[in-house]
């Protein structure tokens, strides 16, 4: 006889064991168990998935080594080593816990965990950890980011301790408190620092000592806010804000403009009221509290006894108003409802006619503190006109049979009953071809034996595709046809069970779309390409002025030790020499970016004068043979034995040339060249042209080279810094001219820049020599 506690216990651990194997299937994670003998036990679906297999190319049975061999086969690690990953996998303690991650041949990473069983056999669970990583390097990246700016905050910060001692702070905070560099350390109380400032005379002599005591009054466990003038005219805001710790932090903002700012804001304050009250319409402001603070003249006389007085609440004004009869009696009611359900958090326009006959036009926008502002305009005279004109246009519109749009209305027979004649020109039909009681199918019939549907396959499976999408089932349809023009048509029902199907060219629209997705990525464009100019330009503005002070405080120290020596007043030469180079870097630097905004701003100005080319291409191979030499590139000219002289901006085009070299020598190898030429062509125009045997642009890259801000990253460069303005630059002076600057160039093929200066600019009848004096060898 069968136990039936054995039974029952039987039972359970079936039900127990179903529950199990539901539980695998519909887990996520993959699980494949091993036996002792390293045979597959049992794996669910989620395990194949994962791998991108079928779940029946793991049966139980399996050995782990053909299991990983099958895998091999089918690409799974080519991305890796196959033989030495499966031979490390057999060769690991499978009575060892361990896991590890591996990024798979598609790109996504999956993580491992092996488990050992109590009989000896083992479970690895699979899990694909794509988002985790990715989400842990994006948190990395963020981190090093709010590090880079608390740096470069322009914000003064400091970061106090419990005691009030200071723990760090940035350069900004020394610099606003005029503290040289050292003097605030780790440690200093607030005392100390405030005492420094004191003595240097920072609070005044009189009001010093109550100042530095009020504020190490300060509560520094809540939020303070603290204006000051400083004796140099600077106005600083201080935040103290508490930490969790006990310490708080101080944040230092320079708000000298705001200060300017906020007393002209004042000034402003003062003619908008007299504004104000010179207006014609009335205007009303109300605070967060729903009660009037503010009410111009005009505001009283449109409005009468119904204007709301100083202090007094919407709901008391509107309880008034009802009372006084000033929204009427039935259907007029809706306008006592309509102003007490308002909602004053989103701007409205309601109209309405007030019992005394005028009609007065009232729109509401909501203000930053959460109260509303309300225009009042006595429209009674715009109001007649207005019904005058729609009097007028619904005339007209009668007559005209609604030509802004095709109309074709159909019975429910699918037959035209009538129709306009813009429905005609709009759909594609050809004139008088198209009468009452013609059928839908007719029509498109038509439509495709003219060729509208498009031609051979394509226009008759579009035809067989609108024969089985009736106009009641697809209601809005849109197609373009073969002269380029897009239609849109809507089919709306009519009460017999017809439809009226409206036609409208959305050319225009669909154009305007285009653009503003074209406008919006060339903006995102200009945005990120302005990101990069910035950290670019940050490095370019600090490398010469860490020269300047650098160097200056050589110069400082041999003043403050007059030792003579033989070599004193070499040293001293070669600092202020250096000082002047970083200095004039600087300076062309800023004068770049200022013409960049001259040229987006339209204020590109030009001199007119007599250019000698030839002499020109000379000046600036000189100029740049110091840079060629060092850079160990041959700099050399191909010239005529005359070139004629042109008219333009000296300094503009010596600048487009020496942008045009300096890029060609900074992108050429050692060992390479870079060639100056011209050449008139046949019309007239000259052409200067600045080749090298450099790294290239590949093609796509050609037209982001003009761009402002813009830096192209090119393998083998020789970087040697740069604002990426250019190429931009040149472009735009070359405009300026009226010619034209153009790059030829393929990867690992070198570059040629070609300037062309129109035939107007062009002195045919004088030429000068373009015999150009040699520099030294640079070999």
């Amino acid at each position: 006889m069968t136990d039936p506690h054995l039974a029952e216990l039987t039972l359970a651990s079936a039900e127990r064991g179903a529950q199990l194997e539901a539980a695998l299937a519909a887990s996520r994670t993959g699980i494949v168990v091993f036996g002792p003998d390293r045979r597959i036990v049992l794996s669910n679906r989620a395990f194949a998935l994962l791998l991108d297999q079928d779940p029946s190319v793991f049966p139980p049975g399996m050995t782990h080594a053909d299991m990983l061999r099958l895998l091999a086969d089918r690409g799974e690690f080519t991305n890796i080593d196959a033989a030495r990953h499966i031979q490390a996998m057999l060769a690991d303690d499978p009575g060892r816990p361990r896991n590890f991650r591996r990024t798979r041949p598609n790109g996504r990473i999956l993580e491992s965990v092996l488990d050992p069983l109590p009989d000896g056999g083992y479970v690895i669970q699979v899990s694909d950890v794509t988002s985790l990583v990715e989400a842990e390097q994006s948190a990395a990246a963020h981190g090093r980011l709010l590090t880079t700016v608390l740096g470069a905050s322009r914000a003064g910060m400091a970061v106090y301790g419990p005691d009030h001692r200071l723990l760090l702070h940035n350069a900004a905070y020394e610099a606003m408190l005029d503290f040289q560099p050292g003097d605030l350390r780790p440690g200093l109380t607030v005392r100390d620092v405030m005492a420094q400032l004191a003595a240097r005379g920072e609070f005044g002599a009189a009001a010093g000592p109550d100042y530095v005591e009020a504020v190490l009054a300060i509560d520094r466990t809540r939020p303070h806010r603290r204006r000051r003038a400083r004796p140099n005219g600077l106005v600083l805001d201080f935040f103290s804000d508490p930490l969790p710790d006990g310490g708080f932090v101080l944040t230092v903002t320079d708000v000298t403009l705001l200060a300017a700012a906020e007393d002209e804001a004042r000034t402003r304050a003062a003619l908008m009221e007299n504004v104000l009250a010179a207006l014609p319409q009335g205007i009303s402001l109300f605070g967060p509290d729903r009660r009037l603070r503010l009410a111009n003249p005009a505001y009283g006389t449109i409005m009468g006894d119904s204007a709301a007085r100083l202090g007094e609440s919407m709901a008391d004004l509107i309880e008034r108003r009802r009372r006084a009869g000033e929204y009427g009696s039935g259907t007029a009611g809706d306008s006592y409802a309509a102003d007490a359900q308002q909602d004053y958090s989103r701007p409205a326009r309601r109209r309405r006619k007030r019992p005394d006959g005028t009609t007065i036009d009232v729109r509401t926008a909501p203000l930053p503190d959460g109260g509303h502002v309300s225009v009042v305009t006595d429209v009674t005279l715009e109001v007649a006109a207005q019904a005058e004109i729609e009097r007028r246009t619904a005339m007209f519109d009668l007559m005209m049979g609604h030509v802004t749009h095709g109309l074709m209305l159909f019975d429910a027979n699918d037959c035209v009953v009538t129709f306009n004649a813009k429905a005609e020109t709009l759909a594609g039909i050809a004139p008088g071809w198209l009468r009452a009681g013609t059928s839908r199918e007719a029509i498109i019939e038509h439509l495709e034996s003219r060729g509208i549907y498009g031609s051979g396959g394509d226009g008759a499976a579009l035809a067989e595709r609108l024969r089985g999408s009736h106009p009641r089932l697809v209601p809005r349809f849109e197609r373009t046809l073969p002269d380029g023009r897009v239609i849109e048509q809507q089919a709306d029902p009519t009460p017999d069970g017809g439809y009226v199907l409206a036609l409208w060219d959305v050319t225009w629209r669909r154009e305007t779309e285009a653009q503003l997705r074209a406008a919006k990525d060339a903006a995102e464009a200009a945005s990120r390409a302005k990101s990069s100019f910035l950290a670019s330009v940050s490095h370019e503005l600090r490398t010469p002025l860490n020269a300047v002070i650098g160097f200056s405080e050589a110069i400082a120290h041999e003043a403050e030790n007059p030792a003579e020596d033989e070599s004193r007043g070499r040293r001293i030469g070669e600092y202020a020499h250096a000082v002047n180079d970083a200095g004039r870097h600087l300076l062309a630097l800023i004068n770049d970016i200022l013409d960049v905004a001259r040229i987006e701003s339209g204020r590109v100005e030009l001199s007119d004068s007599r250019v000698d080319i030839a002499q020109l291409i000379g000046n600036c191979r000189r100029m740049m043979d110091p840079a060629a030499r060092a850079a160990q590139v041959r700099l050399e000219t191909d010239l005529p034995e005359t070139l004629p002289r042109v008219t333009g901006d000296e300094r503009r085009l010596r600048q487009i040339l020496l942008n045009l070299v300096s890029n060609a020598v900074k992108f050429t190898p050692a060992g390479g060249w870079v060639r100056l030429a011209a050449t008139t062509g046949p019309d007239g125009g000259l052409s200067i042209l600045v080749g090298d045997s450099g790294i290239g642009i590949a093609e796509d890259d050609i037209a982001r080279a003009f761009e402002p801000f813009t830096q192209l990253e090119q393998h083998g460069a020789r970087r040697a810094g740069g604002s990426g303005l250019g190429l931009f630059l040149s472009r735009a002076l070359a405009a300026a001219h009226g010619g034209t600057l153009e790059l030829e160039s393929r990867l690992g093929h070198g570059t040629t820049a070609i300037l062309s200066l129109p035939p107007a600019r062009v002195l045919a009848d004088e030429a000068g020599a373009a015999h150009i004096q040699p520099p030294e060898t640079n070999a």
